[in-house]
C-alpha cells in the first residue's frame, strides 16, 4: 500500500509496518471503567433509617439517635476482578520499549473490577456532556474543507509557513538519514544531529528545496501512491499541527503519523472525502519550522499557529510522556481555545493500549508538567493565566491563575474525548470496515477512560454489531467487545443487560477450543459474572462460581497469581455481603498481602484491595486499623500522583468516610471538604467523583446535625446524578436515600415519603422485589412510617423487610439484623418490651455472627438491649450490658467518641436508678464533658446528659448546684427548640422539681402550671407527658399541704391513663400507686391500702415479681400496714421488698435502703430487736456510702439505730449515734423541724438510761411543745412524744402529771391512729401499767385486755410487747383473786386468739388464727379478677 507497504522493516516492533485482515489485527483493549454509580459515598451504609448514633449506619433517618447516628447494615464495597497485563511504570522511571502492534491479551486480562463488580479506573469520569456526533461529523467536515482552501494569511516569515510535507519526512528525510530508525534516535537527537548542523540559526524548512524531483538523489518521483512531487513546505497552505514528546523517538512520532493519513483511515475520520496524498499532508513540526539555535518566546505566535491548523495531532505514546511535558499540553491547550471550526485536535493512539495510559490521561496537570528549561514552565502558565485574565506577576502566583491552570487541564481533556470521537464514522453509516471498528474501538476506550460511559456504550454496541456481521458472533473479537460492553453496562447500574452481555461472553470462551472452561480467561469472566451476581443480591447464586474459579486458579496458576488474587479479593468482598465477617477479613488479607507482594504496595489493584478490606475492618470494629491503611495508601498516592490526582482524591474520600464512621466528623468533614474542592478543580463540578464527595460531605454534615448545609448538599449530588447517570440508577436512589434522611432530621417527613417510595419502586423495577437494595428501601420507608406514627404499617413493613433478607441473606446476615433491631425499635417505642427484648436479642445474636462480638454495629445492639432489660425493671443484668457496650465503644471508638459517650450516659442513667449515685455522677460529668467538646454546650445531646447530672445531684442534696444546670438547660433548649417544644417543657418540669426539693414549693407551682398547660396545647389534654405533669402538679400540691386539689388532679391523671393506655398499663398502674400514697396521706389508711394492692395486682401480672415498679407497690402496701400498725401483715411484704429491691436493684440502692429502713422498724414495732438491728444496720450502712453521712435519710437510720442500741443496752454507741443524729439534724434542718425533735427525744432516752431523767423529762417536753407548734397537738408525733413524756414522769413518781399525759396519749392516738396501732397499744399498756402501780386494778385491766388482743392481733402472740402486757394482764387477774384460766376463756371468747395455760399458769404460748385477709377496693376489671390469689408478698388476697 504504497509507502507504508514498501517501507523497509524497521527491526522494532513499535513501527506497524505491514497491515493485516481485521479479525488478526490487535485488539483495542478497553481501560478499567470507572464505576457510573460512582461517586457512591465510599462505605456509606444505606441499610436502615435508624438513630444518628448507629455507627456504620450511614443515611439514617433518626428514631432517637449516629445511624448513627448510624446504626445500620454495611456498605456494598467493590467488586474485584483480574488486573493488567503489567503494571505501568512510573512517569518519572524507565519506560517499556513503545510497541504499537504487540500480540493483545485477552479483553478481561486487561482490566481490574473496582467498583460493585463494574470495571473502574482510579482515574476520573468526566462530567462533560458527551459531544454528538452530529457535532463531531461537522467539525471534521469543515476541516476537511480547510484542507481544499487556502490557509489564512500570515506574514512571510510566520512559524505557520514552514509545515514539511509527510511524503518529505518518508521519501527524503528518513531514506536520507537511516541512523534516524536504525539507532532509534530520539526527536531530541535528531535536531542536534541533523537539524542544527545544516540549519544553523535559520529553521530548518528555509533551508528545503522547492524543486521536484532533485531532493532525492537517484529517485524520479514520489512513492506515496497517486502524489506528484511538490513543494516539501507549506508557505501558506493547510497543515496539520504536530505535538510530540522530544525524548520519544521520532520515528515513532513518523510511524504514527504514517498510520494516521493511511488512505482507507484518512476516508473514515475525513468523514468520506478522499485521502490526501502525502505530498499534501503538511505538518507543522517545531522542530523543523523555528530556529532550534534560540529560546522560543513568542508563544503568541505558537497560538496563532496552532489556531491556524486544520487539526492539531496530538501524538500519544506508550510512555505517556507526551501528557506530562509543558511544550506539549501547552499546544494541546492553544487547541481547545477557538471556537471556530479549524480548532478540532485529534489523539493519535494506534496500536496504544489506552488502559495503561489511564493514569498519564486522567491525571495530565499544566501545573506539574515539566520542560527541558524549568523557565519555560513559568512562562507557559503564566500565558495559560493571561488568556484568563489573570495578568501581573502577583496575580500569577495567585488563586485565579490556579484556577486558570485548572480550567486548561479540563479543556485539554475534554477535548481528547472530543478528537477520539470526532473520528468515528456517522452514527447512520453502516459499519464495513475494519478501520470503522478500530476507530469506535479506539474513541470507546478513550470514552472510557474519561468516565463517558453512554458515549462508550453506544460505540461499542455499533462495534458489536459490525463485528457480529464481518466476524460472527463467537469469534475472539466479538466476544472481547461482549466483555467489554458488560463492563460498561454495569458500570451505569445496567445490572441485567450486564449480565447477559457477560454470560454471553463466559459461553462463548466455555466452548472456545482455544480457551475452555479452565483456561484463565473464561474464569476471570467466571469471576466478573459472579462480582456481578453478588451486586444483584444473587448471593447464592455467586457463591459457588467464585469458589469453583478460585479453587481452579489456584491449581493452574498458583496463589500468587494475579488473577488468582483478584478471585480472592471477589470472594472475600460476597462474605462481605454475606455477613461472613472473619472469612471475608482472612481472604482480603490475603488479596492485600499478595498483591503488595506481586505486584507493589502503590499499584492500582494493591490500593483497590486496601479500599476493599477498610469497611470489613470497620464493620468488626477495627477502625483504626483501617484508618491507618487508608492513611498509608493516601499518602502514597500524594506522594506519587500529587494531591489532585483522582487517584488521591478518591484515596482522600475513603479516608474521609473512614474518620465519619470512627465519629471524627470534625476532620472527616476538612478531608472531605478539601476532597470536594480538588474534584471540582481537576475534574468540574458536575463530574461524578465530584458528585459523590458532595455525597460524603452532606452525609458528614448531616451526623454533626448541619442540616441545612447538609441538605443543600444532598441536593445537589442527587440533581447532579440524575442529570448524569438516569434517575433510577443506583447511585442516584443514594442520593434520593440521604436527602431523605436530612428531610427527615429536619422533621420534613411529608418530603421523605414520596423520596422513599421513589427509591423502592426504582429499585424494585431495576433489580426486583427481594434485591437487597429494593428491602432496604422497605426498611427505610418502614422506619419513616413508624416516624410517622403509623406503627402498624411500619411494623409489617418491617416483618416484610425481615422476611425477605431472611431469605435472600439468611437469618444470621447483618442487613437482617437490622431489620430485626429496627422492629425493636418499634416494640420498645410502643411499650411492648418483652417482645422488643426477644427482637434485640435476635438482633444482637445475628451481628455477632455476622459481625462479630466487638463490631459497632454488635455494640449499638448491646446497648438498646441494656435499656430494654433496664425498662424491664433487671438493672444487674441492664448494667452487665452496658458495661459491655461502654468498654467496646471505649477500645473501638475511642473515649470520647459519639456513641460511646451515649452509653456512658445509659450507664450513668442505670447507676442513678441503682442509687449508686456517686458513680452515676463521675459517669455524667465525664459524658457530658465529651458531648460539650464535640456536640458544643447547646446541643441536644449534651443537654440531655446536664439533664441527668441535674437528676443526681437533686437526689444528692446538692441542690444549688442543680438548679444553676437546670436553669442553663432551660435557657438552651428555649434558644434552640423554642418556648412550647416538647424537650423545653420536660426542662420547666425538671426545674420545677428542682425547686420543690429545695423546699421552694410556691415558686415551684408556676412553672409546674407552665409546663402543664404547654404540654396540654402542644400536644393535648390525654398525652401521656400531659398526663405526667398533671401527676407532678398533683405531687407538689401534696407537699403544699393541699391534699383535696392533689388528689383531684391525680384521679383525673389516673382516669386519663386508663382511657388512653389501658387500665393496665404501666403509666395508669403508677397513677393508681400515687392515689395511693395521697390517700394515705390523707389518713384513709383503708382506701389507700386497696388503692395499693390494686396496684400491686396489676404490677405482678403485667411485668412479674422482679420488677422495680412492682416492688414498690409491695414496699408502699407494707408502709401502709406498717403506718396502721398492722406489723403480722406488714412483716412479709417489707422482707419482700427489702430482699426484692437488693436482688433487682442492688444492695446500696437508695429504694434498697429504705425498704430496710422500714424491715427494722416493723421487726422492732414487733420487738424482734435482733433482726431489726441487723437490717437498720444495712440501711445505715448503705445510706453512708451512699447518700453521706449528712443526708437527711441517713440521719433517720442513725436515729433509730441508737434506740435501738440502746434497748440491746450499748449505751454508748447509742448515745453515740443520737449525738451524731441530733447535730446533723441540727445543721441541716435547724432546731424546730420535726425530724430535730425526734432526735431530742431518743436522747431523752440516752439520758434516762444514764440516770438523768430530770434532763431526759426536760429535753422531752421541749421536744412536745415543739411539735404542738410545728404539727399541732393532735398529730401523731406529738402524741407519741407526749407518750413519752408520760413514761418518764412515772419513772419520777410524778403520777398524777404521767396519768394525765398518758390519758391524752391514749385518747389522741386512738382517734388518730386507730386503737390497733401498735403506738396507741404502747400508750394503752403504760397507762394500764400506771394505773396498776397507783392500785387502780379494776380501772388497768380492760385498758391491759386491749393491749393484749390488739398486741396479739397486730403483732403476733410471740411477740415480746404482747407477753409483756398478757403478763401483766394475769397479774392484775391474780390481784382481784380471778382465776386465770377464767381470764384466758373470756379473752379466747373475743375469737381474735387461742391461749393455753403451761406452768400452772404462770408462762402461757398464744398462738394467733391468721385470717384471711379480704381487699376491700373497686375492681372493675372482671375478666382480670380470679376468686382469689396468692401474691408474693405473702398476703391472701380475696375479692368479693
Amino acid at each position: 500500500m504504497g509507502c507504508e507497504a514498501s517501507s523497509p522493516a524497521h527491526g522494532d516492533a513499535s513501527i506497524p509496518v505491514a497491515e493485516k485482515s481485521y479479525a488478526d489485527s490487535q485488539v483495542v483493549p478497553l481501560p478499567p471503567i470507572a464505576d457510573k454509580r460512582a461517586g457512591k459515598s465510599p462505605a456509606s451504609p444505606r441499610s436502615s433509617l435508624a438513630p444518628a448514633e448507629r455507627p456504620a449506619t450511614s443515611y439514617l433517618l433518626p428514631m432517637p439517635p449516629g445511624r448513627t447516628a448510624q446504626s445500620g447494615a454495611r456498605p456494598r464495597p467493590p467488586a474485584q476482578a483480574s488486573t493488567s497485563a503489567a503494571a505501568a511504570p512510573s512517569r518519572g522511571g524507565p519506560r517499556p520499549s513503545a510497541t504499537l502492534a504487540p500480540a493483545q491479551p485477552s479483553f478481561a486480562a486487561q482490566t481490574r473490577l473496582l467498583g460493585c463488580g463494574a470495571l473502574t479506573p482510579s482515574g476520573t469520569q468526566h462530567a462533560k456532556a458527551p459531544t454528538t456526533a452530529a457535532a463531531h461529523a461537522k467539525k471534521l467536515g469543515a476541516a476537511a474543507q480547510t484542507l481544499a482552501a487556502p490557509a489564512k494569511k500570515m506574514g512571510a516569515d510566520h512559524p505557520s509557513r514552514r509545515a514539511v510535507s509527510l511524503q518529505w519526512i518518508c521519501d527524503r528525510l528518513l531514506q536520507q538519514h537511516p541512523e534516524i530508525e536504525a539507532g532509534r534516535m530520539t526527536t531530541r537527537a535528531v535536531v542536534e544531529s541533523i537539524v542544527r548542523p545544516r540549519a544553523g540559526r535559520q529553521p530548518y524548512a528555509d533551508s528545503l528545496s522547492v524543486k521536484p524531483g532533485k531532493d532525492v538523489p537517484g529517485k524520479e518521483g514520489p512513492s506515496a501512491p497517486g502524489a506528484s512531487w511538490s513543494d516539501p513546505v507549506s508557505r501558506g497552505r493547510p497543515y496539520f499541527f504536530v505535538s510530540h514528546a522530544w525524548s520519544r523517538p521520532f520515528r515513532e512520532t513518523v510511524a504514527m503519523l504514517k498510520s494516521h493519513f493511511k488512505p482507507s483511515r484518512q476516508r473514515v475520520w475525513r468523514r468520506g472525502e478522499e485521502p490526501l496524498p502525502w505530498g499534501e499532508v503538511y505538518l507543522w513540526f517545531d522542530v523543523f519550522a523555528v530556529s532550534q539555535m534560540s529560546d522560543i518566546t513568542n508563544v503568541a505566535a505558537i497560538r496563532e499557529t496552532v489556531a491556524g491548523a486544520a487539526a492539531t495531532l496530538l501524538v500519544l505514546d506508550a510512555a505517556g510522556t507526551v501528557l506530562s511535558r509543558s511544550w506539549c499540553l501547552y499546544e494541546t491547550w492553544a487547541a481547545t481555545l477557538q471556537t471556530a471550526d479549524r480548532s478540532l485536535l485529534l489523539p493519535l493512539s494506534y496500536g496504544l493500549d489506552l488502559g495503561t495510559l489511564r493514569q498519564e490521561l486522567v491525571g495530565l496537570d499544566m501545573a506539574r508538567a515539566h520542560a527541558s528549561k524549568p523557565a519555560d514552565e513559568t512562562h507557559l502558565r503564566g500565558d495559560v493565566a493571561a488568556v484568563a485574565g489573570v495578568i501581573g506577576p502577583a496575580a500569577a502566583a495567585g488563586p485565579r491563575a490556579a484556577q486558570a491552570v485548572e480550567a486548561c487541564n479540563r479543556a485539554i481533556k475534554d477535548a481528547l474525548v472530543d478528537g477520539a470521537v470526532a473520528q468515528v464514522p456517522p452514527a447512520k453509516e453502516q459499519v464495513t470496515s475494519s478501520e470503522m471498528m478500530y476507530s469506535m474501538e479506539t474513541a470507546a476506550a478513550m470514552c472510557v477512560v474519561f468516565g463517558r460511559l453512554p458515549q462508550a456504550e453506544m460505540l461499542l454496541r455499533r462495534v458489536l454489531a459490525g463485528q457480529e456481521t464481518l466476524l460472527g458472533p463467537s469469534h475472539v473479537r466479538t466476544v472481547i467487545s461482549l466483555d467489554g460492553l458488560a463492563s460498561v453496562l454495569q458500570a451505569q447500574g445496567k445490572l441485567p443487560e450486564a449480565e447477559a452481555s457477560l454470560r454471553r461472553c463466559l459461553a462463548a470462551r466455555e466452548k472456545d477450543v482455544a480457551l475452555g472452561v479452565q483456561h484463565p480467561q473464561t474464569l476471570a469472566t467466571l469471576v466478573r459474572l459472579a462480582s456481578l451476581l453478588r451486586e444483584q443480591g444473587k448471593l447464592a447464586e455467586a457463591e459457588p462460581l467464585l469458589k469453583r474459579s478460585l479453587d481452579t486458579l489456584e491449581r493452574t496458576l498458583g496463589p500468587r497469581d494475579v488473577q488468582t488474587l483478584a478471585g480472592m479479593d471477589t470472594l472475600g468482598l460476597l462474605l462481605y455481603n454475606q455477613g461472613k465477617l472473619k472469612g471475608a477479613e482472612k481472604l482480603l488479607r490475603l488479596a492485600v498481602a499478595g498483591r503488595e507482594g506481586v505486584l507493589g504496595p502503590d499499584h492500582p489493584d494493591t490500593a483497590a484491595s486496601v479500599e476493599h478490606l477498610t469497611p470489613v475492618l470497620c464493620d468488626a470494629g477495627k477502625l483504626q486499623e483501617a484508618e491507618l491503611l487508608l492513611r498509608r495508601m493516601a499518602v502514597a498516592r500524594v506522594t506519587k500522583l500529587g494531591a489532585s490526582h483522582p487517584e488521591a482524591l478518591s484515596a482522600a474520600v475513603s479516608l474521609a468516610a473512614n474518620l465519619r464512621d470512627q465519629g471524627k466528623l470534625d476532620e472527616a468533614e476538612s478531608v472531605v471538604r478539601s476532597t470536594l474542592g480538588g474534584c471540582e478543580s481537576a475534574m468540574g463540578a458536575h463530574h461524578a467523583d465530584t458528585l459523590g464527595s458532595a455525597a460524603l460531605l452532606a452525609d458528614v454534615l448531616f451526623k454533626q446535625n448541619k442540616y441545612a448545609e447538609a441538605e443543600v448538599c444532598a441536593r445537589r449530588a442527587m440533581v447532579g446524578r440524575e442529570a448524569l447517570f438516569g434517575e433510577d440508577t443506583p447511585a442516584t436512589l443514594e442520593s434520593v436515600a440521604l436527602l431523605a434522611a436530612v428531610l427527615q432530621a429536619q422533621g420534613r417527613t411529608d418530603e421523605v415519603a414520596p423520596l422513599l417510595r421513589r427509591s423502592m419502586m426504582g429499585h424494585k423495577k431495576a433489580l426486583g422485589a427481594l434485591d437487597p437494595e429494593t428491602l432496604t428501601d422497605v426498611h427505610n420507608l418502614a422506619v419513616l412510617l413508624a416516624a410517622k406514627g403509623k406503627s402498624t404499617e411500619a411494623d409489617a413493613m418491617l416483618r416484610r423487610a425481615i422476611a425477605g433478607r431472611t431469605k435472600v441473606l439468611g437469618v444470621a446476615h447483618a442487613d437482617t439484623a437490622q431489620s430485626m433491631f429496627s422492629l425493636g425499635e418499634q416494640l420498645q417505642a410502643q411499650q411492648k418490651t418483652v417482645e422488643a427484648e426477644t427482637m434485640f436479642r435476635k438482633a444482637l445474636d445475628g451481628r455477632e455472627k455476622s459481625l462479630g462480638k466487638t463490631s459497632v454495629a454488635t455494640l449499638e445492639a448491646v446497648d438498646r438491649l441494656g435499656m430494654v432489660v433496664k425498662s424491664l425493671g433487671r438493672p444487674a443484668d441492664a448494667e452487665v450490658l452496658f458495661r459491655r457496650a461502654l468498654a467496646g465503644r471505649e477500645k473501638a471508638l475511642g473515649a470520647n467518641h459519639a456513641d460511646t459517650l451515649t452509653t456512658m450516659h445509659h450507664c450513668a442513667a442505670l447507676l442513678h436508678a441503682k442509687g449508686e449515685l456517686g458513680a452515676a455522677e463521675t459517669l455524667t460529668r465525664r459524658a457530658l464533658a465529651g458531648r460539650e467538646a464535640n456536640l458544643g454546650p447547646d446541643d441536644p445531646a449534651t443537654l440531655e446528659t446536664k439533664f441527668l447530672l441535674v437528676l443526681l445531684l437533686k437526689d444528692q442534696g446538692k441542690l444549688e448546684e442543680a438548679e444553676t444546670h437546670a436553669r442553663q438547660i432551660l435557657d438552651g433548649r428555649e434558644r434552640a427548640l423554642g418556648v412550647d417544644h416538647p424537650d423545653t417543657l420536660a426542662s420547666v418540669c425538671l426545674l420545677a422539681e428542682v425547686l420543690s426539693t429545695s423546699g421552694k414549693l410556691d415558686e415551684a407551682e408556676a412553672p409546674f402550671r407552665r409546663a402543664l398547660d404547654g404540654r396540654k396545647r402542644v400536644l393535648g389534654p390525654r398525652h401521656e407527658e400531659t398526663l405526667n405533669s398533671v401527676q407532678e402538679l398533683a405531687l407538689l400540691l401534696q407537699r403544699q399541704g393541699r391534699l383535696l386539689d392533689a388528689e383531684v388532679l391525680v384521679r383525673r391523671a389516673l382516669d386519663g391513663r386508663e382511657k388512653v393506655m389501658g387500665a393496665r398499663h404501666p403509666q395508669t398502674l403508677a397513677s393508681v400507686q400515687t392515689l395511693a400514697e395521697l390517700v394515705a396521706a390523707q389518713g384513709k389508711v383503708t382506701d389507700a391500702e386497696s388503692l395499693a394492692a390494686r396496684a400491686l395486682y396489676g404490677r405482678e401480672k403485667a411485668i412479674g415479681m422482679d420488677n422495680a415498679a412492682t416492688l414498690d407497690s409491695v414496699a408502699l402496701l407494707s408502709s401502709l400496714l406498717y403506718s396502721v400498725g398492722k406489723l403480722n401483715e406488714a412483716q412479709n411484704p417489707a422482707l419482700n421488698a427489702a430482699v426484692g429491691r437488693e436482688r433487682v436493684l442492688g444492695q446500696m440502692h437508695v429504694d434498697t435502703l429504705k425498704s430496710a429502713h422500714l424491715l427494722a422498724l416493723v421487726y422492732r414495732a414487733r420487738g424482734k430487736y435482733e433482726e431489726s438491728e441487723e437490717w437498720m444496720g444495712k440501711a445505715l450502712t448503705g445510706r453512708v456510702v451512699a447518700l453521706g453521712p449528712e443526708h437527711p435519710d441517713t440521719l433517720a437510720s442513725t436515729d433509730v439505730m441508737a434506740s435501738l442500741l440502746l434497748t440491746a443496752g450499748d449505751g454508748k454507741k447509742a448515745e453515740a449515734l443520737c449525738k451524731q443524729a441530733l447535730a446533723g439534724r441540727m445543721a441541716a434542718l435547724g432546731p424546730d423541724h420535726p425530724d430535730t425533735l425526734q432526735s431530742v427525744c431518743t436522747m431523752a432516752m440516752v439520758l434516762r438510761a444514764k440516770g438523768h431523767l430530770d434532763k431526759a423529762v426536760e429535753s422531752v417536753r421541749g421536744a412536745l411543745a415543739g411539735f404542738e407548734q410545728s404539727r399541732g397537738k393532735g398529730h401523731h408525733d406529738t402524741l407519741v412524744a407526749a407518750h413519752q413524756l408520760s413514761v418518764l414522769l412515772h419513772a419520777q413518781d410524778e403520777n398524777v402529771e404521767a396519768e394525765a399525759m398518758g390519758r391524752r396519749a391514749v385518747d389522741g392516738l386512738k382517734k388518730a391512729c386507730g386503737e390497733r396501732h401498735f403506738d396507741t397499744l404502747s400508750a394503752v399498756h403504760e397507762l394500764g401499767e400506771l394505773l396498776t402501780d397507783q392500785g387502780c386494778i379494776n380501772e388497768a385491766e380492760p385498758l391491759l385486755r386491749w393491749a393484749v388482743t390488739g398486741r396479739d392481733k397486730m403483732m403476733g402472740s410471740d411477740s415480746p410487747d404482747t407477753q409483756q402486757s398478757y403478763e401483766l394482764l394475769m397479774r392484775v387477774v391474780d390481784k382481784q383473786g380471778r382465776n386465770a384460766k377464767e381470764a384466758i376463756a373470756s379473752l379466747s371468747t373475743t375469737g381474735r386468739y387461742i391461749a393455753q395455760a403451761n406452768g400452772g399458769g404462770k408462762k402461757l404460748d398464744i398462738q394467733a388464727a391468721r385470717p384471711t385477709k379480704k381487699a376491700t377496693w373497686e375492681e372493675p376489671y372482671e375478666a382480670d379478677r380470679p376468686n382469689s390469689t396468692k401474691s408474693t408478698t405473702g398476703l391472701t388476697w380475696r375479692f368479693d
